[in-house]
């Protein structure tokens, strides 16, 4: 197989592979803000990004709320808790 052709198939490979990540998440991207909108009521959402930490799929969720200009929080990407917030 050739450079150029390893090249391909190693993106198509690891585009697969990142799609099917998201896909097994139980909860959707607007489910997770959802529940920051639940617990912090009129908060800002700035970003959302989903991840694995130590093997647990999640969504790390950046939001201003009142005050707090630069908050964050980790939502359970199967279940929908909360995990974890800081407000800064």
């Amino acid at each position: 197989m050739s450079g150029k052709m390893k090249l391909i198939f190693g993106s198509v490979l690891v585009g697969c592979l990142m799609a099917a990540s998201v896909a097994c998440a139980q909860i959707s991207r607007d489910e997770a803000c959802d529940v920051v909108y639940r617990y912090f009521p009129g908060a800002t959402i700035t970003k959302v990004e989903h991840d694995w930490d130590d093997g647990h799929e999640i969504y790390e969720i950046d939001f201003q709320y009142g005050q707090y200009m630069d908050a964050e929080c980790t939502i359970d990407a199967n279940t929908g808790n909360m995990l974890e917030y800081e407000l800064d």
